[in-house]
């Protein structure tokens, strides 16, 4: 049963799942994950404006910070939103839709999503999801 895309990664060395068709205009990192990084790779966080979620509702935003992101063989360094959300992390438009060779190819038949000519493995199953960071 199809109920998303998932990809998993890692932020400053943590693994997690991101949640990739989301169709969040920014990337949001759960408070949760935010609180296992460790205190040396936790970046100071900065008040930022307030976003609305898909209900059109703003949400109780924390902060923001960059962030260190490996997604398959891709490394970033990305500005994300800390908030409360109950995913580890929404990937957000910017890093689908804004890499240096163009948008994102999700490539579902295959099983990857292919970024700045980076393959990266995804699934579109809550199995994957559990099986892989179990």
């Amino acid at each position: 049963m199809y109920d998303g895309v998932y990809v998993i990664g890692e932020v400053e060395g943590v693994p997690l799942v991101f949640t990739a068709d989301t169709k969040a205009s920014r990337t949001v990192l759960s408070k949760a994950i935010f609180d296992k990084l460790k205190v040396e790779n936790k970046p100071k966080l900065m008040k930022s404006a307030c976003l609305k979620g898909s209900n059109g509702q703003p949400l109780n935003e924390f902060r923001n910070a960059r962030f260190k992101i490996k997604l398959g063989n891709l490394h970033l360094e990305n500005e994300l939103i800390v908030e409360y959300v109950k995913n580890d992390c929404l990937l957000g438009v910017e890093i689908v839709h804004g890499g240096e060779n163009g948008a994102a190819d999700k490539l579902l038949s295959r099983g990857v999503f292919r970024i700045d000519g980076h393959e990266i493995p995804c699934s579109g199953f809550e199995s994957f999801k559990t099986s892989v960071c179990s």
